[in-house]
């Protein structure tokens, strides 16, 4: 399926795929139950299963939460506030360098060193990827190339800890066994499956560049979210938890947990990914 797994492969999608199956049979292990869905038989083919499926869920989560999720912090992205008078993350005489060097390369004013306004923010991140096109056909971009899989990592495992949370959720208000509450799971799951494919279709639709796109795979992200909850209830409703309904719901705070965890840590990634591709270029 895959002739080379490179970084963003394993870590953009491959390990936060493979997160959200686990997050789906976790309750059943808990309860000591078997998975509804059988395995083929066979190590081989199960494993091969697992990795296909695992890697294109985790390329479905990322396809929305490259849009919904934002890059940019407080309203400017890393790779521009870097740059800034007021950020101390980078010498003065390296930004310096920076400006010097895209200025003959690109012919790009980056204004290293100065404030960035939003038109001087458009001229840096033009000159950001310029700088990182450059030092991946140097062959010297390799370790940025670790921090934007981690940063990708991150973000993936950010919404897929907070898929997991609604799922446990589901898992712990079935147990209330409250009158009605299977046909309203039910109910949403098809409000959610009709918005995903609704705004599938509006996103096919929109230019891929599209402002919009981040609302269009920001309602889509929920309605997965809601999927996952109502698929929790139903779950939960097969399988009764009994008096393990307290583990669940100790579970389902951890993945808060680990969700706020893990986008603190994409936030943190992002920017090392950004610092590292303007050293990188600043040192060749």
């Amino acid at each position: 399926m895959i002739d080379r797994l490179n970084f963003y492969d394993l870590y953009g999608y491959l390990i936060p795929g493979v997160t959200l199956l686990m997050i789906a049979g976790l309750p059943f292990v808990v309860l000591g139950q078997s998975f509804p869905v059988a395995l083929p038989q066979g190590e081989i083919a199960s494993a091969i299963l697992v990795v296909v499926l695992a890697y294109i869920a985790g390329y479905f989560v990322q396809s929305m939460a490259t849009n919904a999720v934002p890059s940019s912090f407080g309203g400017q992205y890393p790779s521009s506030r870097v740059l800034d008078a007021t950020d101390h993350t980078f010498s003065p005489e390296l930004k310096a360098r920076i400006q010097q060097k895209a200025q003959t390369d690109f012919g790009l004013d980056l204004e290293a060193g100065s404030d960035a306004s939003a038109a001087v923010a458009n001229v840096r991140r033009d000159g950001f990827f310029c700088a990182r096109a450059a030092i991946g056909h140097a062959g010297t971009g390799a370790y940025a190339e670790q921090f934007e899989g981690l940063y990708s990592m991150m973000r993936g495992l950010a919404v897929t800890f907070g898929f997991g949370l609604f799922y446990m959720a589901g898992w712990g208000v079935s147990n209330l066994q409250a009158p009605g509450i299977s046909t309203a799971a039910e109910a949403l799951i098809a409000v959610a499956g009709a918005t995903m494919i609704g705004f599938a279709i509006v996103r096919f639709r929109q230019h891929v560049d599209s402002p919009k796109r981040t609302i269009v795979d920001g309602i889509s992200l929920l309605a997965i979210a809601v999927a996952f909850w109502s698929a929790g209830v139903l779950s939960g409703l097969v399988a009764a938890a009994g008096d393990r309904l307290p583990l669940l719901w100790i579970i389902a705070g951890l993945y808060t947990v680990a969700m706020l965890r893990f986008y603190v840590s994409y936030k943190y990634f992002a920017a090392q990914f950004a610092q590292c591709v303007w050293r990188t270029y600043a040192a060749d």
